[in-house]
């Protein structure tokens, strides 16, 4: 298990050679520190493209983010 971890071999990454005694290996990854929000987060309907008349939504987008 250790070294399948450390040495993956051709097609793996390999892990730190201390990642048994991390706390991310144990707990899991930290929840990202959120940023302030931007202004097109304060309204809602500053990007929102309504369905054209006649024809309803097949598939509706909510909450979508992206972070970096």
């Amino acid at each position: 298990w250790y070294l399948e971890a450390v040495c993956p071999g051709q097609y793996g990454i390999p892990e730190p050679w201390n990642f048994p005694f991390r706390r991310s290996y144990w707990c899991g990854p930290r929840p990202p520190k959120s940023p302030a929000p931007c202004p097109t987060q304060l309204d809602p309907k500053v990007l929102v493209e309504e369905a054209p008349p006649g024809l309803s939504p097949g598939v509706s987008v909510r909450g979508l983010e992206k972070h970096f």
